[in-house]
């Protein structure tokens, strides 16, 4: 009978305290965060940018708030989305919205995880690539369109 007892004291030991999980013991991973995922190790950031093109702006102001951006390996993956996109020159007023609202909301993890900043300043100069070549674009369909019409400035 004493074995018994000290059988039942043993399971009694062993039983869990507390069925409430330890924070960080389940991750919840977001739609765009497992699409980014994929399409880093594929390198085609297709299924990025049609997930977001479909979805209205306030489900992309969700998924961007809900991105664990304090893990840099997810910051990074979004960066190398936005730099993707500028450096094949598509999608650039979308992606310029996202970029701008993504820096918005995450600015304060940026700054704090210095490793991200080389890839920061990267995105930087092809902005101002970017719209150097867009104002070029510009500027010549102005004098285009001065020189058709007779408007001469």
């Amino acid at each position: 009978a004493a074995d018994g007892a000290a059988e039942v004291n043993e399971k009694e030991e062993t039983k869990p305290t507390s069925l409430i999980l330890p924070s960080g013991a389940i991750t919840i991973k977001t739609t765009l965060q497992n699409l980014l995922e994929q399409s880093e190790a594929s390198s085609d950031w297709s299924t990025v940018v049609n997930y977001l093109k479909v979805m209205a702006p306030s489900a992309v102001d969700f998924e961007l708030r809900s991105l664990p951006i304090s893990e840099v390996a997810v910051a990074r993956s979004m960066l190398g989305f936005f730099q993707d996109q500028l450096d094949k020159q598509t999608n650039f007023e979308i992606v310029q919205a996202y970029l701008h609202h993504f820096i918005k909301v995450n600015s304060d993890v940026l700054i704090q995880h210095k490793e991200l900043q080389p890839m920061v300043a990267t995105l930087l100069e092809s902005l101002k690539k970017t719209w150097s070549r867009l104002e070029a674009l510009f500027h010549s369909n102005l004098c285009m369109i001065n020189y058709t019409t007779g408007m001469h400035t």
